[in-house]
């Protein structure tokens, strides 16, 4: 399941990036899981699962006598018996081998080296539940090949992603950085230039550890795996019961959406289902403020793309709030959809303008000058863009904002014109990657649209679709006729030869 995705501009990836090397006390922290790994398993509880044998049937004699046969015609018999070539033994005898070790080094440090070109995607990918990853992909353009570079795994299953170019702990230090929220209530910060990393750079809040279990006393007797694992489940049972304590300022609940600020780089903003927004400062991993707009889980999050203090939200209450970050709540303006919020975002060819979308399947257009404190704003233009189905995907491009891309659980993507004065339904299409949870395009890069599903992600160049090429003729005969209009009026004014 890929239930997030993020591009990072071009330039910004190390071109090779540093192998992480354990250290004794991460060596010691390894060891110590996989022995509790290991006697949680030996002491589960073994299922019994009888099994019907199947009834072979004997061969026959003549099926033995061709067995026989093969057997004596290849020299099978004394198979295990031969000795082994002294040359294949060791590598440099080998023939076969051409490239010496350190050749084959070099080969390995040049497939990993990230060109300033490459077109970089984060996705956040939950495999079962069994593993947690957040992969860093290479689109490669002409071969239309989409290959994870390398991955991390992250402490529970990823919601959202957003790339940042602040190194925690050192503001005058560029990043590359990956912020991920989880189902878990921390923000989880990893350097992004680091290859197997053993845990983030940082945390923005989070649970306080777990007390482990007591340490034998000296002169008691060791104590079997089965008594330490009865210890370690009482324990588990125990704080259980307790209220989970939670570090200062930190979200109480799973991590719905995260939007950093390209105009104040140091803030990160977060939504989560305990109903808060959040303000961090990511230099410090400080919570700067707290906000408390809305009566439910906080789905998504935007900031302004041209107005550093302002942003907008929408949550399961079916509201959408636009308020000044820095100021807290003493601006706000809202707005009503109806149902759970699913997503919103900025109008890429109107800053004025908010799109949104919903649990029920509509989009909604807001014209935040049409609204004032205190009454709900009304939208400008809605449809029903994914009938009796979520909503859950809104993507505008950057260069062309009359394209607008919407997907749902219908298992859909669907293009729209937003050209005129209500959209336009283009182009239907089932990408085969499930239900749709996520898509994004590409600032350097705008053809490119990356949609991830619960079975599959995929990169799409909108340059091939029917529509964008139709569009794309139109802008292009529009110039040649402004440029020959030009020219016959330079052509026929007073005093040109």
């Amino acid at each position: 399941m890929f239930t997030s995705v993020c591009w990072v501009p071009r330039g910004k990836a190390d071109p090779t990036p540093t192998q992480h090397e354990l250290t004794p006390e991460e060596v010691a922290q390894l060891k110590r899981k996989v022995a509790e790994a290991q006697a949680e398993e030996e002491d589960a509880p073994q299922m019994r699962v009888e099994v019907e044998k199947e009834r072979v049937p004997k061969k026959s004699s003549a099926d033995e006598d061709e067995d026989d046969d093969v057997v004596k015609l290849y020299g099978l018999k004394d198979y295990d018996d031969e000795p082994a070539e002294e040359g294949f033994l060791d590598p440099a005898k080998d023939p076969y081998l051409t490239k010496k070790d350190d050749e084959e080094d070099e080969d390995e440090v040049e497939d990993l080296r990230i060109l300033p070109t490459d077109n970089l995607l984060l996705a956040a990918h939950s495999l079962a539940a069994v593993r947690n990853l957040i992969e860093v992909k290479i689109f490669e353009e002409k071969e239309k090949r989409l290959f994870t570079h390398h991955e991390f795994e992250v402490s529970a299953p990823p919601i959202c992603v957003e790339w940042v170019d602040v190194h925690p702990g050192q503001p005058d230090r560029p990043g590359h950085v990956c912020a991920i929220g989880t189902m878990h209530p921390d923000i989880e910060l990893w350097n992004l230039n680091v290859l197997e990393p053993f845990e983030p750079v940082g945390r923005l809040g989070g649970i306080l550890n777990m007390p482990a279990a007591p340490e034998a006393a000296e002169g008691d007797e060791p104590k079997s795996k089965k008594d330490r694992l009865k210890e370690k489940k009482k324990l588990k049972k125990k704080m259980a019961k307790r209220p989970p304590e939670f570090l200062a300022d930190s979200h109480h609940d799973s991590v719905l959406s995260l939007s950093w600020n390209r105009l104040q780089r140091n803030v990160l903003a977060s939504g989560s289902a305990d109903r808060k927004v959040k303000l961090w400062d990511l230099p410090t991993s400080r919570c700067l403020m707290t906000l408390s707009h809305h009566n439910a889980e906080v789905s998504t999050l935007q900031w302004h793309p041209q107005q550093g203090n302002v942003m907008a939200t929408g949550a399961f209450d079916g509201s959408v709030m636009v308020l000044d970050g820095t100021a807290g709540q003493q601006q706000q303006l809202s707005f009503a959809a109806g149902a759970n919020v699913e997503k919103v975002a900025w109008h890429t060819g109107d800053p004025c303008l908010l799109l949104a979308s919903t649990h029920d399947g509509n989009v909604f257009c807001f014209d935040i000058r049409r609204a004032s404190a205190g009454t709900p704003g009304v939208p400008i233009w809605q449809i029903n863009a994914h009938p009796q189905s979520s909503c859950n995907v809104i993507a505008q491009n950057p260069r062309m904002p009359r394209l607008l891309v919407t997907g749902g659980d219908d298992s859909t993507v669907k293009v729209w014109d937003l050209s005129g004065p209500l959209p336009r339904h283009e182009l239907s299409s089932d990408p085969h990657v499930g239900k749709i949870l996520t898509a994004s395009f590409m600032d350097d890069d705008a053809r490119l649209l990356a949609v991830g599903g619960t079975n599959d992600l995929k990169v799409y160049n909108t340059a091939d679709w029917s529509p964008v090429k139709r569009w794309n003729s139109e802008i292009l005969a529009a110039q040649a006729a402004a440029t020959a209009a030009t020219a016959t009026a330079t052509a026929t004014a007073p005093g040109h030869q």
